[in-house]
C-alpha cells in the first residue's frame, strides 16, 4: 500500500509511505532522491524501485522529497541542511512501525552523500545503503565523511563498473582512507544512472536490509 504523507524537518516535507501489504512491518527505510538541482526528485525510478522492493519483502519504506523539491517547503541547502530532512524522515517512519523496529538507509548519488553525512554526524540507522556514492561530483570532499569510521552498523555501498561520479575504485580508496568498515557490490556494465540494473540494486539492498534487521533483532 502507498500513501501520500507529510511530516516537520524545518519545513513541511512531502514523502510516500508504503506499508508491506499482508503483515506487520519487519523494519522501515528511508530512502533519499539524487540531486535537486538536475531534477532529482522522490519519484526517480531508483528511488521509487527501491522503495517497492523493500515493502514487497516486507518493511515499511518511506520515499520524500528533500526541502525545496515538489511540493516540500524550503529551499536547495547544498547537502548540508539536507541531513536534518532525513533525520525528521526517520523519526516519522519510526512512529509509523513498531517501537524498537530496526531502521535503515538507503541513499543514491546525491541523497548518498546526504545518508553518509548523516550517519557520519553520529545519526542513527541500524544499516545504510549508499547506490553510485558520488565522491566525485564537483565540491565533495572526502574529508567531511570521516565520521563514517565511527559508525557501527552494516554498510554496503552499491557501486556502476562504469559510474564516473561514484567509481569502485575511488569508493574502496575513500573507505579505506576513513577507516570505515564497508562492503562494496560493483556491477560492472553500469553507469551512474544504473539504466537497466535499477531493480537488481534494489533487490541487493533489500536483501542486506533484511539480513542486518535480523542480526539487530537476534
Amino acid at each position: 500500500m502507498e500513501e501520500g504523507v507529510h511530516f516537520e524537518s524545518e519545513y513541511l516535507l512531502e514523502g510516500i509511505l508504503h506499508r508491506p501489504s499482508k503483515e506487520a512491518a519487519r523494519g522501515g527505510v528511508v530512502i533519499c532522491h539524487p540531486h535537486p538541482l538536475y531534477g532529482g526528485n522522490m519519484n526517480y525510478h531508483l528511488v521509487s524501485g527501491v522503495a517497492r522492493v523493500c515493502a514487497a519483502q516486507g518493511m515499511a519504506a518511506l520515499r520524500f522529497n528533500f526541502r525545496g523539491v515538489g511540493g516540500s517547503g524550503g529551499k536547495y541547502a547544498g547537502g548540508i541542511g539536507e541531513v536534518n530532512d532525513v533525520a525528521a524522515a526517520l523519526k516519522y517512519l519510526g512512529r509509523q512501525i513498531a517501537p524498537q523496529a530496526p531502521l535503515g538507509l538507503v541513499g543514491y548519488s546525491f541523497g548518498s552523500l546526504v545518508a553518509a553525512r548523516y550517519v557520519a554526524a553520529g545519526g542513527k540507522a541500524e544499516a545504510l545503503v549508499l547506490i553510485a556514492f558520488a565522491l566525485n561530483f564537483k565540491g565533495v570532499n572526502v574529508d567531511d565523511y570521516a565520521g563514517l569510521a565511527q559508525y557501527a552498523g552494516p554498510l554496503l555501498v552499491i557501486a556502476g563498473g562504469r559510474d564516473e561520479l561514484g567509481p569502485p575504485e575511488a569508493v574502496e580508496a575513500a573507505l579505506n582512507r576513513l577507516g570505515a568498515r564497508g562492503e562494496v557490490l560493483v556491477f560492472p556494465e553500469v553507469d551512474h544512472f544504473f539504466g537497466g540494473a535499477a531493480k537488481s540494486a534494489g533487490e541487493a539492498a533489500a536483501s542486506f536490509l533484511i539480513q542486518s534487521f535480523e542480526a539487530v533483532v537476534t
